[in-house]
């Protein structure tokens, strides 16, 4: 049950934020006030979840993509961009080397990518934020998730 809440948190914020902030032009990681305090408590949630997942499953385990896709996401929010390279990067070896191909996967794979691209360009590293933009890219299917990657890949090249 505790997943289930942290994911409509995770879903909850990621809507609320997106909106709020990439329209104030307010660099993602200086949110204050009630919701960068929702983020915390929910980022602590999900380091416990990924933790027993880990433990009981194995640090490479599939059943540890979701907390690691929730707290990479949550890591980026927060500035913490070394744990979201670190995280993007075992969810991307994880849905590489073991979840068969499917529609799902190449969606999850390619956000991981626009994250890992994320993590780059709030570090001003445009170039590698580029290459893990293509790379999300070539992945996406759908038109908003493309809009996002057009978007950033903009950003990077100005």
């Amino acid at each position: 049950m505790k997943i289930f809440y942290s994911i409509l948190a995770f879903l909850t914020l990621n809507s609320f934020i997106m909106s709020d902030v990439f329209s104030d032009d307010l660099p993602v990681w200086q949110i204050q006030g009630h919701v960068a305090e929702g983020i915390q408590e929910a980022s602590e949630m999900q380091k416990k979840v990924l933790w027993h997942n880990e433990k009981k499953y194995g640090l490479f385990s599939v059943d540890t993509l979701k907390p690691m896709e929730a707290l990479a996401w949550m890591s980026i929010e927060q500035g913490n961009f070394t744990e979201a390279e670190y995280l993007c990067g075992r969810i991307i070896n994880i849905r590489l080397s073991k979840v068969p191909p499917s529609e799902e996967n190449n969606a999850r794979l390619g956000t991981a990518y626009f994250l890992l691209g994320d993590a780059y360009l709030y570090q001003k590293q445009y170039l590698t934020a580029e290459i893990n933009y293509d790379k999300s890219l070539k992945l996406a299917k759908d038109p908003e998730h493309k809009g996002d990657v057009f978007n950033r890949k903009g950003i990077v090249s100005q």
